[in-house]
């Protein structure tokens, strides 16, 4: 999904910045980095499921930047953002 909710998958190398237990959360933190970073890119909210220690299945919301055809160009955004 994108961060507004649409479906839509990336395509090509992206980089994962944070994975989290609740929707809500993930998508304020889609908000903040773009004000905070001035990321122009597209970011992605990732839905997978885990299983806590309990045994459950927990879905897991893994926040996605870009949508690159090359691994360097991937590597070169995360490059910045660790530098921010």
């Amino acid at each position: 999904y994108t961060q507004w909710g649409s479906p839509e998958d990336p395509a090509g190398f992206t980089v994962q910045v944070g994975s989290f237990k609740d929707l809500a959360v993930a998508k304020n933190y889609c908000k903040e980095l773009k004000v905070k970073t001035l990321i122009n890119d597209k970011i992605y909210i990732s839905v997978t499921e885990v299983v806590d220690k309990e045994g459950k299945v927990q879905p897991l919301y893994k926040v996605l930047v870009g949508a690159y055809d090359l691994k360097s160009q991937a590597e070169t955004l995360k490059t910045k953002l660790m530098n921010i």
